[in-house]
């Protein structure tokens, strides 16, 4: 009965018999496999991971701890980890049994970097082994992480540079949390700089003038700016100059030069200029309608002229040259108290009416005054109550109908309007009878009205539209009474009668934007160009008068002469019926706005204005007989 126990136990035994070898060998295995290392831990509390699993660390000894790690055929991947340090990873295998490792972890921390300059078109890039990295404009603001490699006091510095257009680029180095915002200072190595130029004469008086940068022709006008480029090759290094020189193109003024550093980049750069011969600068203060802009704008000429001090008139076509108005030449700094702007004769010839330019202070003037049309040295006198208004171009229509015709902004002080009034002649002085009559309105420009009518009742002028753009103004008639105004597509600067329903223009010529006169019809028919001929085709030609005689001869302005230093000058000439031209002035100044005397037993006196004697005065002369 009990021998079945035993049967069943001896088959346990021998498979535990069997098995005991294998047992054993499992058991010992791990220890047998096993192999050691010490490690120097940079920081002591980094926690070691081999794969997914934490090791548990001994207390270490003399700073070092001791592991074993199972023996195999490929090292172990070790983690080192420990927060605000950039993990590490070890591949560590069976031959560094018994070695001693350091296991150093990088410190890490993200700071907000911000880099800054005085120079405001600066960028920010920063310098890595890669290359840049460019960060862009100032401030320019990242986060970034700082390392201290291997536990060391001093932290890895990051570098920058920072660098703009005309700029020395600098480099910046941020090397611990306490740099990480800094302002880098720039110093400029390359600059443009637009700097004026200023010529005066002796007496304060500015010039236009032409100048030079380094021999080439950079700029030219009444103070005019240049741009000088200033260069060095490092901030440490001398910037370069410059020889800036002016002339006069006119040939009056002596030319004159100087040397321009980068201390005098903003200038102004000024000359004073010595005349070459006796002569003077006179500013003009003519009323007009300007374009500039493109669009008609109400101001003053005050461009200033040459005139010598001799009044004598050398061209012998003038039989008999006399001055009938007393402007008086300005004073040395250049001050005048009023100046003449233009002109017309009454219809008996025995008065010359006057525009007069004033300075005030609420602005500049202009207002209506008279004077006998003799050298008689009586002063002017005023003949129409002005309070500030811009009273200029009178125009008396040689009919005899005695009316005056004149532009003024009295309607409006931003845009000039046609007025005209009735002359007449109380105890031999000229007077107004009656009201003043506007002529025009609304909003656009109507001014310079020609010394000369279709008819004794319509007017012609010219005109502007305030919201077209254009370059000068048109045509346009209207009756004395203000009705029936006609606007036509011819275009000019200055308009005068030639005939019935034809007038003469002084028109730019697009190609070279010389001052030509154009012969418009009114009735829409081709336009021609008078004085085509040379010199005058390539020349300014301007403010043509027809003789009201039926001779078909027109007097105009021009600059096609020269002077004998080579200065163009306008002088007063006549274009004959025949197409040919003679030269009637040839003093060295400026002679314009020639006019014809209205009376018929003069039919050779002619008026013109002119700034020789060192103001603008109307002067009379008598057309020499042709040999």
């Amino acid at each position: 009965m009990r021998s079945a126990p035993l049967s069943w136990s001896r088959p346990r035994q021998l498979l535990l018999r069997a098995l005991a070898p294998l047992l054993a060998a499992l058991w010992l295995a791990p220890l047998a496999a096993a192999f050691t290392l010490q490690l120097e831990l940079i920081p002591l509390d980094t926690v070691i991971y081999v794969g997914d699993k934490q090791i548990e660390k001994p207390q270490p000894k003399a700073g070092l701890f001791k592991i074993s790690l199972p023996d195999q055929k490929t090292p172990h991947q070790v983690r080192f980890e420990r927060p605000g340090f950039e993990p590490l990873t070890l591949a560590i295998g069976t031959a560094m049994k018994g070695t001693k490792q350091v296991v150093a972890l990088t410190e890490l921390r993200t700071c907000t970097v911000q880099i800054d300059s005085d120079c405001p078109e600066a960028r920010v890039a920063l310098i890595t082994e890669a290359g840049r990295e460019d960060w862009g404009p100032v401030p320019a603001t990242k986060e970034i992480v700082l390392r201290r490699p291997g536990g060391k006091p001093a932290w890895l510095p990051l570098s920058f540079s920072v660098g703009a257009a005309g700029y020395q680029t600098e480099t910046v180095r941020v090397a611990g949390p306490d740099q990480i915002k800094q302002t880098v200072p720039l110093a400029r190595i390359r600059e443009v700089a637009s700097t004026p130029v200023v010529a005066t004469d002796e007496g304060g008086q500015p010039l236009s003038v032409v100048v030079r940068v380094d021999e080439k022709v950079a700029a030219e006008g009444l103070e005019p700016r240049v741009d000088l480029e200033f260069r060095r090759e490092a901030k440490d290094k001398p910037w370069n100059e410059h020889v800036v020189s002016v002339e006069d193109p006119q040939g009056v003024f002596q030319s004159a030069g100087t040397r321009v550093g980068y201390a005098q980049r903003n200038g102004p750069v000024v000359f004073t200029l010595k005349p070459v011969k006796e002569a003077v600068l006179v500013p003009r203060a003519f009323p007009r309608v300007s374009f500039a802009g493109g669009r008609p704008a109400l101001d003053f000429d005050r461009a200033s002229l040459v005139a010598v001090l001799d009044t004598e008139e050398p061209c012998p076509a003038a039989a008999e040259v006399v001055r009938i108005t007393n402007f008086g030449q300005r004073d040395k700094k250049g001050a005048a108290a009023e100046y003449l702007n233009s002109f017309a004769i009454s219809p008996d010839g025995k008065f010359v009416i006057l525009a007069v330019t004033t300075e005030t202070p609420q602005g500049r003037a202009s207002s209506l005054h008279f004077k006998t049309a003799d050298k008689d040295a009586r002063e002017k006198q005023l003949l129409l109550e002005n309070s500030g208004y811009i009273d200029t171009a009178p125009s008396v229509a040689p009919d005899g109908e005695d009316v005056l015709v004149f532009q003024s902004n009295r309607y409006d002080r931003a845009k000039p309007d046609l007025f005209a009034i009735r002359l007449t002649v109380q105890e031999g002085e000229l007077a107004t009878r009656g009201g003043l009559m506007q002529l025009t309105s609304g909003s656009w420009f109507n001014y310079a009205p020609a010394p000369g009518s279709f008819s004794s009742t319509e007017i012609v002028c010219l005109t502007a539209d305030p919201l077209a753009p254009g370059a000068a103004g048109q045509v346009k008639t209207v009756r004395l009474d203000g009705t029936l105004p006609t606007v036509y597509p011819q275009r000019g600067s200055h308009v005068n009668i030639l005939e019935r329903r034809k007038v003469v223009l002084t028109s730019a010529n697009p190609a070279d934007k010389r001052t030509r006169l154009v012969v418009a019809s009114l009735d829409g028919r081709a336009e021609s160009t008078l004085a085509a001929v040379p010199p005058f085709a390539a020349a300014n030609c301007a403010m043509a008068a027809a003789c009201a005689d039926g001779s078909k001869r027109v007097l105009f302005a021009s600059d096609a002469e020269k002077t004998a230093k080579g200065r163009p000058q306008n002088d007063i000439f006549l274009l004959r019926a025949d197409g040919t031209v003679r030269r009637l002035t040839a003093n060295e100044s400026d002679d314009l706005m020639p006019a014809w005397s209205p009376l018929p037993s003069e039919p050779d006196v002619v008026y013109f204005l002119s700034n020789r004697g060192g103001a603008y005065n109307v002067w009379k002369m008598r057309i020499a007989p042709e040999s």
